[in-house]
């Protein structure tokens, strides 16, 4: 019997993979309410010290480049769709940065107020308002 592979393995989730690294827990799945393609989120580090990480296949390099740009600025006033609360009340630190490839991967860094809220978000419903319409092709 084979040992199953890795994430990094199959070629529609490769630069998913990779862009997450190596993280403690992570999710890749397509939610069409949220992201128009596949995404993938985790949490890296301690108890102490969760980084959030997203990251996302953009439809071009240049949505992606435009995403990795302008997100960190949307997410400073960006209410949650549940909660109204702003993205900026439960995640501090956010960085994004263009990782390329064949998916046009944009990656989003982030420490949250809980180490699981991004998980919480995608659940709730709130994870859609996480993505300027900017970059993302909806």
């Amino acid at each position: 019997m084979s040992s199953p592979g890795s994430l990094a393995d199959d070629a529609q989730f490769a630069g998913l993979a990779d862009c997450l690294g190596d993280v403690k827990a992570a999710t890749i799945t397509t939610d069409r309410r949220a992201w128009r393609g596949l995404f993938g989120f985790g949490a890296s580090g301690d108890a102490r010290s969760q980084t959030q990480v997203l990251c996302v296949n953009a439809d071009s390099d240049a949505a992606a480049h435009t995403l990795a740009q302008e997100w960190p600025s949307y997410l400073a006033s960006a209410p949650m769709t549940k909660t109204k609360a702003t993205w900026a009340s439960v995640l501090s630190g956010v960085s994004a940065a263009y990782i390329g490839g064949a998916g046009h991967v944009v990656r989003l860094t982030a420490h949250g107020a809980r180490a699981d809220i991004l998980i919480l978000a995608e659940q709730s419903g709130d994870f859609a308002s996480l993505f300027p319409s900017v970059g993302t092709g909806v």
